[in-house]
C-alpha cells in the first residue's frame, strides 16, 4: 500500500509538470491538505517580497496590487482551497511577469520557490503529526479529479504561458496543439497509477519523459528570449518526490 501511495504522490507532482512548466501545485503536502480539507497555503507579504526583488515605484505598486488579488482569491477558495489558492499564485506571476526584466523575474521566482518550500515542509510535518500516512482512498479521488479536469487544466496552462511569455496567436495555437497531443499519454499514465499497474519509479519516469518531450517541443515554438524566460520560470515547477 505504501508504494502505491507513493506513486499517487508522484503523480500529484509530476502530472502538473509534464507540459514543460507547472504551477505552484507542488507535491505531497498539497495532496495531503487537499485530502484533509485543511487551510489554504499562505500568501507572501509585500515587505518580504520587496526585500527579495528589486522593484521601482511603478513595479512595487503593480506587485502590491497583484498580491492583494492573490490574497482575495486564496481567501475565497473555499472547499477547493489548495488547488485554487495555488492557481491564484500562478495568476499573480502572470500579472507581474510582463513588467519585470529577467533579473527581477529570476529573483521573484527564487523568492516564491523558497517561500513555497518552507511552507510545504511545515505543512507536511504538521499533517504527518496529525494524520499519519495519506489514505489511498483520498489519493484515488485526487487522481480521478485530475483525469476529469485534464482539458481544463491544459487550457489554463496555455493561458498562463501566453500571459507570462507574450505568446503570439500562432504560438498559442501551437502550444495548445502540443499539449493536446500529449494528453493521451498523460491520461494513460494517470489511469495506470490509479489502477496500481505502475510503480512509483515507473510513474516518475513516465512523467519525466512527458516533461522532457514537451520541453523539446516548446523550444521549437518559442523565441530565444521567450525560452530564456521560461527557463527562469522552471523553478516554479513541482519538485521531485522524496524517496
Amino acid at each position: 500500500m505504501g508504494d502505491r501511495i507513493n506513486a499517487y504522490v508522484t503523480v500529484a507532482m509530476l502530472a502538473l509538470g509534464a507540459m514543460g512548466l507547472a504551477g505552484c501545485d507542488s507535491g505531497e503536502p498539497v495532496a495531503a491538505r487537499e485530502a484533509s480539507g485543511e487551510a489554504t497555503p499562505p500568501v507572501p507579504g509585500m515587505t518580504q517580497l520587496a526585500q527579495a526583488v528589486r522593484l521601482d515605484e511603478d513595479d512595487a505598486a503593480l506587485v502590491a496590487a497583484a498580491l492583494g488579488e492573490w490574497q482575495e482569491r486564496a481567501d475565497a477558495a473555499g472547499s477547493d482551497g489548495p488547488f485554487r489558492a495555488h492557481r491564484a499564485g500562478m495568476e499573480f506571476v502572470a500579472a507581474v511577469a510582463p513588467s519585470l526584466d529577467n533579473d527581477q523575474l529570476a529573483d521573484l521566482v527564487a523568492f516564491l520557490g523558497d517561500f513555497r518550500d518552507a511552507h510545504m515542509k511545515e505543512a507536511r510535518e504538521a499533517f504527518s503529526a496529525k494524520h499519519g500516512e495519506i489514505g489511498a482512498e483520498h489519493m484515488e479521488k485526487m487522481i480521478a479529479r485530475r483525469l476529469e479536469h485534464l482539458d481544463e487544466r491544459a487550457d489554463a496552462r496555455v493561458d498562463w504561458l501566453a500571459a507570462v511569455l507574450g505568446l503570439s496567436d500562432e504560438q498559442r495555437s501551437a502550444v495548445r496543439a502540443a499539449i493536446a497531443a500529449s494528453e493521451p499519454e498523460r491520461r494513460a499514465t494517470l489511469e495506470s497509477v490509479r489502477d496500481g499497474s505502475v510503480t512509483r519509479e515507473e510513474a516518475h519516469a513516465a512523467f519525466r519523459e512527458h516533461h522532457d518531450a514537451m520541453s523539446r517541443t516548446l523550444s521549437g515554438i518559442l523565441t530565444a528570449e521567450q525560452s530564456e524566460r521560461l527557463e527562469i520560470l522552471r523553478r516554479l515547477r513541482p519538485r521531485e518526490p522524496r524517496s
